[in-house]
């Protein structure tokens, strides 16, 4: 399942541009506040530039949408340079903030869909690609709308760990920092949710749940 920034990512990044903020002819202090914001929003940029298809991935996963999950994706990063001046700086501390802001917009997206009617993602398949590559393109459609499907029979919470380890590869301590849980508890609840995966599926491959860092 790829994604790329697209337009989302152009969006997101007039609206970075948008809301620098100058420095010059202000106070002393107003000036290194101004700072402060301006070096937590450098470290936002590049956390786009390498964080973004990982959040549209995770997004994909727990809406089931990959156009809707990118534009959820935009907004996890325009919420970030909103509230730059209430963040902490360094991408240790960054990072489980996107996540945590993308879950709760793909379940804010969830219940607003449930009110609408849910879509088929198999309709963007022919905005996404042409000619040769559609076939292709169905084949992983297919492929993502089972393993969604197959994610319905989990818990919340065990949809938040497969989600989170599996879009980007993310290790079960990091996994942990994001949902505020033990490091053990991730990994029981990778294994459980995986056997469950396994069986529904019909996955053949051997389970590294428990042993998984």
């Amino acid at each position: 399942m790829e994604l790329g920034a697209g337009t989302g990512g152009r969006c997101w990044r007039r609206f970075a541009a948008r809301t620098a903020m100058p420095t010059h002819g202000a106070p002393l202090l107003a000036e290194a506040q101004s700072n402060d914001v301006a070096a937590i929003r450098a470290v936002i940029a590049e956390l786009h530039e390498s964080h973004y298809p990982a959040i549209a991935r995770y997004c994909a996963l727990r809406i089931g949408n990959l156009s809707e999950a990118e534009d959820i994706a935009s907004e996890v990063f325009i919420r970030a340079i909103r509230n730059a001046g209430r963040l902490r700086n360094g991408k240790e501390a960054l990072v489980p903030w996107l996540y945590r802001t993308a879950h709760h917009l793909s379940v804010d997206h969830l219940r607003r869909r449930s009110r609408r009617g849910v879509p088929d993602d198999l309709d963007t398949v022919s905005e996404q690609v042409s000619g040769e590559n559609v076939e292709a393109a169905v084949e992983r459609a297919i492929q993502f709308e089972s393993l969604v499907a197959a994610l319905q029979h989990l818990s919340e919470a065990e949809r938040q760990v497969i989600a989170l380890r599996f879009s980007d590869g993310l290790r079960s301590e990091e996994v942990a920092e994001i949902l505020q849980k033990s490091p053990g508890a991730v990994r029981q609840m990778q294994h459980s949710a995986l056997m469950k995966l396994r069986k529904i599926l019909r996955w053949d491959w051997p389970d590294s749940g428990q042993a998984g860092g």
